[in-house]
C-alpha cells in the first residue's frame, strides 16, 4: 500500500509544481501591472497564459485572466497590435463561457486597439459588433459611436464620421463627456473643411481649441490648432496659417506628441515670410530643443526652426549658438542638408558680429556643403556672406570671385544688388593695380 501512495505522490508533484509556478508568475505579473510597469508585466502574463494552456487546457478562467491582462499591459505601452491580438484571445475564451466577462467591453478593447494600430477598417467591424448589444449604457453608446467616428475619419469617410458623431452626441451631451464633445468638434471641422464650408470648419476647430485648452486636453488641442491652420491655408491666409501651425508644433513637442511634428514643421517653413520679428519663437524653439525626453530628430527640427526664426528676425547674436547646436546634432545624424544650412547661419551671424576670419572659414565650408544638398537656394546667400567677409579682410580678389559666383547662382531680379557689390570690390581691385 505504501508503494502505491509513493507512486501517487510522484505523479502529483508536477501538477503541484506547475500550479505554484503559475500562481507565482501571475502574482509577479500583477505586482508589476499594479505599479504601471506594463513593459515587464506583458511578457509575464504571456508566459502565464502559455503555462495554463499547456498544463490545464480546460481551465478557461486562468487563460482568460492572463490573456486579458497581457492585452491591457500591451495597451499600456502603446503596443496596440499586440494588445488587439491578446484581447481577441480573451474574446474567444469569454464566448465559450457564459458571464465570464462583458463581451461588448472586449469588443470595444479590440476595436480601440485596432484603431490605434492604424487598422481602421478592422476597428469599424468590431465597433459595429459591440453596438449590436441591447444592454449597453448611454456611456457605452457614446464611447462606441465616437470610436466608430474616429475609425471612419481615419479612412477619410468624413460623412460617415460625422454621422457617428451625431449618434455619439445624443448620449455624450447629457453625460457631459467633454472629451468626446471636443473630439467630435474636430470631426465636424474636418467634415466642413472637406466640403469647403470654411466658416463652419473654423467655428468647430475654434470651439475644440477653446474647450481643450481650458480642459487641458493636449491630444485634442494639437489637431484643433492644426485644423485651424489648414482652414486658414485653404483661405490663403498664410500668416494666420503659420501662427496656428507654430502653436500646434510647440504644444505637440511640449507634451511629447511628436508623431506628426515633421509635417507641421514643413507647413511652418512653407509660410515663413522673408522678414518679421520672431525672437520669441526662436527662443521657444531653442528652449524646447533641449528637452531630455525628445528624440534627436525632433530636436534637430527645433534647432532648424529656431535658427530660421532668428535669421528671419535679424536676431544674429542668438543665431550662432542655435545654429552651432543644430550643426553638431546634424553631423551626428549625418544630415548633410541641415548641416550645410546651419553652417550658413553660423557664417551669417559671424559676419554681423564682424568676426570676419571665422566667418570666411565657415562660409567656405557652407558653400562646399550646400553644393551637394537640396538647399541650393541658399548658395547665393552663402557666396555673398563669404564675399563680404573676405572683402572686410582685404582679400579683394577672393571676394570678387565669391561675388561672381553669387551672381551666377542668383535670380535675374537679384542681379542689380549683387552687381553693386561687384562694382564696389572692383574699385578696390583697380586701386591695387588689378587689370580686368
Amino acid at each position: 500500500m505504501k508503494k502505491y501512495i509513493f507512486i501517487l505522490i510522484i505523479l502529483f508533484i508536477p501538477f503541484y509544481s506547475f500550479s505554484a509556478d503559475l500562481e507565482s508568475t501571475v502574482r509577479d505579473a500583477f505586482e508589476l501591472y499594479s505599479v504601471n510597469n506594463f513593459a515587464e508585466a506583458a511578457p509575464m502574463f504571456e508566459e502565464a497564459y502559455y503555462m495554463a494552456k499547456k498544463n490545464t487546457p480546460k481551465d478557461i478562467s486562468s487563460r482568460f485572466r492572463t490573456s486579458l491582462y497581457a492585452g491591457l499591459s500591451y495597451r499600456g505601452i502603446n503596443e496596440y497590435q499586440q494588445a488587439a491580438a491578446w484581447f481577441a484571445v480573451s474574446l474567444a475564451l469569454a464566448e465559450k463561457v457564459n458571464d465570464l466577462y462583458d463581451i461588448p467591453t472586449l469588443l470595444s478593447y479590440i476595436a480601440e486597439s485596432e484603431r490605434m494600430a492604424g487598422n481602421a477598417k478592422k476597428a469599424e467591424v468590431y465597433y459595429e459588433k459591440a453596438l449590436l448589444y441591447s444592454d449597453l449604457t448611454d456611456k457605452d453608446k457614446a464611447v462606441l459611436y465616437y470610436g466608430m467616428a474616429e475609425s471612419r475619419r481615419i479612412n477619410e469617410n468624413y460623412s460617415g464620421s460625422k454621422e457617428s458623431c451625431d449618434e455619439a452626441l445624443k448620449y455624450a451631451q447629457n453625460l457631459k463627456l467633454y472629451k468626446i464633445l471636443s473630439s467630435c468638434d474636430i470631426i465636424y471641422g474636418e467634415y466642413y473643411r472637406a466640403h469647403k464650408d470654411y466658416a463652419k470648419a473654423m467655428y468647430y476647430f475654434t470651439r475644440a481649441h477653446d474647450t481643450s485648452r481650458a480642459k487641458k486636453y493636449t491630444d485634442i488641442l494639437v489637431p484643433a490648432l492644426n485644423g485651424m491652420g489648414l482652414t486658414s491655408e485653404a483661405l490663403h491666409r498664410s500668416d494666420a496659417a503659420r501662427e496656428y501651425f507654430e502653436q500646434a508644433f510647440f504644444v505637440a513637442v511640449e507634451n511629447g506628441a511628436v508623431d506628426n511634428t515633421d509635417i507641421i514643421y514643413k507647413k511652418i517653413i512653407n509660410y515663413m515670410p522673408e522678414t518679421g520679428s520672431f525672437k520669441y519663437q526662436g527662443d521657444k524653439a531653442l528652449e524646447l530643443a533641449s528637452l531630455e525626453f525628445l528624440d534627436d530628430e525632433t530636436s534637430l527640427l527645433l534647432y532648424s526652426l529656431s535658427a530660421l526664426y532668428y535669421r528671419t528676425g535679424g536676431v544674429y547674436k542668438e543665431l550662432y549658438p542655435a545654429a552651432e547646436s543644430g550643426y553638431n546634432l546634424a553631423v551626428t545624424l549625418a544630415d548633410n542638408s541641415l548641416a550645410a544650412e546651419f553652417l550658413y547661419d553660423m557664417a551669417l551671424s559671424l559676419l554681423k558680429s564682424e568676426e570676419y576670419e571665422e566667418c570666411a572659414a565657415r562660409s567656405e565650408e557652407a558653400v562646399s556643403r550646400l553644393k551637394s544638398t537640396d538647399k541650393k537656394y541658399l548658395l547665393k546667400d552663402a557666396y555673398l556672406v563669404q564675399s563680404e567677409c573676405l572683402y572686410n579682410l582685404g582679400n579683394y580678389q577672393q571676394a570678387y570671385e565669391a561675388a561672381e559666383n553669387a551672381l551666377s547662382s542668383a535670380k535675374s531680379s537679384e542681379h542689380e544688388k549683387i552687381n553693386s557689390l561687384i562694382n564696389k570690390i572692383r574699385e578696390k581691385l583697380n586701386k591695387d593695380g588689378f587689370v580686368e
